[in-house]
């Protein structure tokens, strides 16, 4: 019985990844979805986890991430976001760092990169971005991408560098 049971929830969780990889071009929410349907234990087991933050966002949403365990660049970690019909995350605030960086307990990439390889200046997801927090010369040539270190502080990688990606939904 245990086998099916594990057979029915692990067959409920790729339907599910599966039909937010196809929202994914109609720009659905998985998030509730995620958050009713895939138990908890199924959500921190295998090369990724996946967790869902209480209290829900002010419009009521529940926000779910993923977080890969295998570290990638970060032309890869969109791929994977992108495969499981979300993107690399942003940050919305400093309360929206600390707790990601808690539960990740890696470096991680966000959603920011450098416009051109000599531009000072970086493409973030959201622009212009609500909350930073760079703590590092951002001027160093080569380093295009941003990664949120394990104190919360931002600084600048090469893309190619291999971090921690957490998607979000």
């Amino acid at each position: 019985m245990q086998t099916a049971n594990h057979i029915s929830t692990s067959l409920t969780w790729i339907i599910l990844f599966f039909a937010c990889s196809f929202d994914y071009f109609c720009e659905a929410d998985c998030s509730k979805a995620i958050h009713k349907f895939v138990p908890s234990q199924i959500r921190e087991t295998g090369g990724y986890r996946l967790h869902c933050f209480e209290p829900k966002t002010p419009d009521g949403n529940v926000e779910c991430y993923v977080h890969f365990v295998r570290k990638m660049g970060f032309e890869d970690g969109i791929k994977a976001c992108k495969s499981l019909g979300a993107r690399i995350i942003t940050i919305r605030d400093a309360e929206h760092s600390k707790r990601i960086s808690n539960w990740v307990e890696y470096s991680f990439y966000i959603n920011a990169k450098r416009i051109e390889p000599k531009s000072a200046y970086f493409f973030y997801y959201i622009y212009p971005p609500k909350y930073t927090n760079i703590a590092c010369d951002t001027s160093i040539l080569g380093r295009d991408c941003m990664i949120v270190r394990t104190t919360g502080l931002w600084c600048t990688a090469q893309c190619e560098e291999k971090h921690s990606i957490v998607c979000e939904f």
